[in-house]
């Protein structure tokens, strides 16, 4: 995350110095100089040589003056220096009037106060509206930064102070564009107002408004922000950022888009931690990775990325509420863990999965993928394989652990590899001539197109086919038997339904 701050003494200082010089009470300005001659006028008289003025603390050196008696004022010519406790203005020219407190520097101005340097051509300040101003161009250069915009303004009201126009801040890590830039000196803000771009060797920030606490290094960036690095974007509404902790905040319409391992996740907040790398999205959290027509849609109440030391992923973890989507393969349990390091799906907590007309439930189920589709599937514990022929038959496999195997992202083989039972009804062509009940200590079952076409029984088979009229309905199921095709999302957006079962 980027680190935003702006130096301790900038423009905003002198400014401020300048409230103080040009605010004392108006009294009667004392000079000398070498040479003291009418300047035309009796109340008109030219100084020059070693002009030296001052006004209560206030002390001035130039070549020439012409002071104007009747208005305690002077205009002041070549090198201008004005100096006050620590700072030092030099400048071409100055206007200075005594009694309206207003002084106008022109030319070659530089602000010199603490290492600090102001350099514009054009300086005003008025302390009887308490407001300085700059135009037509000033840059700030102090050891960290430097500052540029067309004009300034100083409150000294409410000690707040404005940048206007192609506002620029250049510091050795990153840079600030803007078109509005404030400082409430009270509050320790600096506020951009306006488009502003924030660009670093490591990402780019852009929003359209945006705060900075210098004492305390928390940066707020909203209206339409977003942050780039090489992999990631991250958008919303409000982003936070706090800069000693290394934690960032998104809030509203939370994005963040990893274009190298084309992953999307959305929601309502986002938290970023920078050490160890981590994120977390949380309300309407959805995480989707693929194509289009192609993608993976998972949704949780949260969603919590760990990530390895490139910044790839490493692990997605998804709390409560789980649901997953796509074309051949639905899923739902209260937790899930994605492992990228070997593609594998971990789901506990009442695991459903679907997959063409099949519903499979375990204990935990474990999906192993290849290139973003289902490889093998392991079923821990208690383990339900259910298709439906009709509304009243189901064809049930029943076991005590299993592995699947998928061919085109279709199932294509089960292994039960303990305690196998089945239920199964066939057909000769559309009719089903009775219920066929099968025990095995192990079984394998081979299917296509997600039916089953032939079933091995590995080790002491029990079989017996029993015509429909001789079986009582009750015996049509296993006991635990359950049907959860109102659980299923049949489309993206029906995995933020949530059904308890």
């Amino acid at each position: 995350m980027l680190q935003v701050f702006l130096p301790k003494y900038t423009l905003f200082g002198f400014l401020l110095l300048f409230a103080t010089f040009f605010s004392t009470e108006a009294q009667d300005i004392q000079y000398n100089a070498d040479s003291q001659t009418n300047a035309g006028a009796p109340h008109l008289t030219r100084l020059t040589g070693n002009v030296r003025i001052r006004q209560n603390n206030l002390f001035i050196k130039c070549d020439e003056a012409v002071f104007d008696n009747s208005q305690n004022s002077f205009t002041a010519r070549n090198n201008v220096k004005v100096k006050q406790d620590e700072m030092v203005i030099s400048a071409d020219e100055l206007d200075y009037d005594g009694n309206r407190k207003l002084g106008k520097f022109r030319k070659n101005i530089n602000v010199n106060s603490q290492d600090r340097i102001l350099y514009t051509e054009f300086l005003d300040f008025n302390s009887g509206e308490n407001s300085g101003y700059f135009y037509n161009g000033g840059k700030v250069i102090d050891e960290k930064s430097t500052l540029v915009a067309s004009r300034g303004y100083y409150y000294s009201t409410n000690s707040s102070y404005l940048f206007l126009d192609k506002v620029f801040v250049d510091y050795p890590d990153y840079d600030i564009f803007t078109d509005t830039l404030r400082y409430q000196l009270n509050d320790n803000l600096v506020i951009m107002q306006g488009p502003t771009r924030i660009i670093s060797d490591n990402n780019f920030i852009y929003c359209e408004k945006g705060k900075v606490n210098t004492k305390t290094d928390i940066t707020e960036f909203s209206q339409n922000a977003y942050i780039i690095n090489s992999r990631q974007r991250l958008a919303g509404t409000k982003i936070v950022y706090d800069r000693q902790t290394g934690v960032g905040k998104a809030y509203g319409n939370v994005s963040m888009r990893d274009s190298i391992q084309n992953v999307v996740i959305t929601g309502d907040f986002a938290e970023y931690t920078e050490k160890p790398e981590s994120s977390l999205i949380a309300g309407h959290a959805l995480f989707v990775q693929g194509e289009k027509g192609d993608s993976l849609y998972l949704h949780a109440d949260t969603l919590r990325s760990e990530y390895n030391d490139d910044g790839s992923y490493k692990l997605l973890l998804a709390y409560r509420k789980v649901k997953m989507f796509r074309t051949d393969m639905q899923s739902a349990c209260d937790s899930l863990a994605y492992v990228f390091s070997d593609s594998t799906i971990n789901m506990h907590h009442k695991p459903v999965l679907w997959s063409d007309i099949n519903q499979i439930t375990s204990e935990v189920i474990k999906i192993k993928m290849r290139d973003q589709k289902a490889e093998t599937m392991t079923m821990v514990g208690e383990s339900f394989i259910i298709s439906q022929e009709d509304t009243v038959h189901y064809n049930q496999i029943k076991g005590r652990d299993m592995k699947a195997h998928f061919s085109q992202n279709q199932l294509s083989l089960i292994e039960v590899l303990s305690n196998a039972e089945s239920i199964y009804f066939p057909k000769e062509e559309t009719d089903i001539i009775g219920l066929n009940k099968s025990e095995s200590e192990r079984m394998k079952i081979y299917l296509t197109e997600g039916k089953v076409q032939k079933i091995l029984f590995l080790a002491k088979p029990k079989i017996l086919l029993s015509p429909l009229e001789d079986v009582k309905k009750e015996d049509f199921k296993f006991q635990k038997f359950v049907w959860l095709d109102t659980v299923r999302p049949y489309k993206p957006e029906e995995v933020f339904n949530w059904t308890v079962y």
